[in-house]
């Protein structure tokens, strides 16, 4: 694999986290024994609220009854709530674990575009090609334009339809179509955010809170996370997906801070470093396609928001030196 530029992506706004000011009395919908909320208003995502709250059990089949004791035991929780931008939280006095609705349209636009960016990128460069732009193919276009709308739906205050000629989720999409492979990362995704967040729970993270144990117990919750859901995936292609959905997680947050230009690690380690910890404790060989995926997607957004490398070929790099290469570089210039 050598290095690939990629334009065309857009640059959008620095929004997803949701900045602190969140809406007074916000509709939100309790959920117990994995039952799905009755969402307040519409969304095309409503159609996966259910397999989105039930992916903590399904997402790890060989375990599903060790989840479901954990759920019951705990006595956990789940809200959906439409607080603005990409959270999950836990609450570890009342065992409650919170879902912005929007974290779960964000988890299935990126799962799509970064997919849609990497078999593009897969087929450029068995062509032989050393750029990329996605505008030259209908299925780039596309991917680009929901991202477009995916900021602009921010900057309406998550009031903007989803657009039916847009790709969106569906309970029943073509199989093997670019919207069967989104909605199956984004419920690894979400298995992974949800398993983070019960983690804290069942350690009883955040009792005593300072800035220092609390990267140090994000971190924990991360590297458990990880490890629930891929031991026990035997089969190569359950292992693949499983740790695709877990690397979107991370590169999303990590493009925050490419695009914002610095990484926060005030209670959390920074994203960059969680997605290489993440990468890092799964067992992959030096030129697995998650790395491939990673790097494909760092790429992209390091083209785009002026995060230049000299990298040169060489004939025993591997794929995971290349990735390594990036975030190395991403860390120097973006701090």
């Amino acid at each position: 694999m050598f290095p690939m530029a990629i334009s065309g992506h857009w640059k959008r706004n620095d929004y997803f986290l949701g900045g602190g000011r969140k809406p007074s009395g916000p509709k939100s919908n309790n959920m117990s024994n994995n039952s799905a909320p009755s969402p307040s208003n519409s969304s095309k995502i409503d159609c996966l609220f259910q397999q989105s709250v039930d992916s903590i059990v399904n997402i790890v089949p060989e375990k599903n009854e060790e989840v479901k004791k954990y759920i019951q035991d705990y006595q956990i929780k789940f809200v959906i709530n439409d607080f603005p931008g990409f959270q999950f939280t836990a609450n570890t006095k009342n065992q409650e674990i919170s879902i912005s609705r929007h974290s779960l349209e964000i988890i299935w636009v990126h799962s799509y575009y970064y997919w849609v960016v990497y078999q593009e990128a897969r087929m450029a460069q068995l062509a032989g090609k050393r750029h990329l732009n996605l505008n030259d193919s209908e299925s780039g276009k596309k991917a680009i334009e929901l991202m477009s709308w995916l900021d602009k739906y921010s900057q309406s205050k998550w009031t903007l339809g989803w657009p039916d000629n847009l790709p969106q989720p569906s309970l029943s999409p073509k199989i093997f179509s670019d919207e069967h492979v989104a909605n199956e990362l984004m419920l690894v995704s979400v298995a992974f955010c949800l398993h983070h967040e019960l983690n804290h729970i069942i350690r009883q993270h955040g009792v005593t809170r300072n800035n220092s144990l609390s990267r140090r117990e994000e971190k924990e919750a991360d590297i458990d996370a990880v490890q629930y859901i891929l031991t026990g995936a035997t089969e190569p292609d359950i292992y693949q997906k499983r740790m695709l959905g877990i690397a979107i997680s991370m590169l999303f947050l990590t493009s925050l801070g490419i695009q914002s230009g610095r990484f926060d690690d005030t209670s959390h380690p920074k994203a960059i470093t969680r997605l290489f910890d993440c990468v890092d404790s799964a067992t992959l060989d030096d030129n697995h396609l998650i790395f491939a995926f990673c790097a494909n997607t760092l790429k992209m957004y390091m083209d785009t928001h002026g995060v230049t490398i000299e990298s040169t070929e060489d004939a025993d790099k591997t794929i995971k030196d290349l990735f390594h290469e990036y975030l190395v570089e991403i860390s120097r210039q973006v701090q």
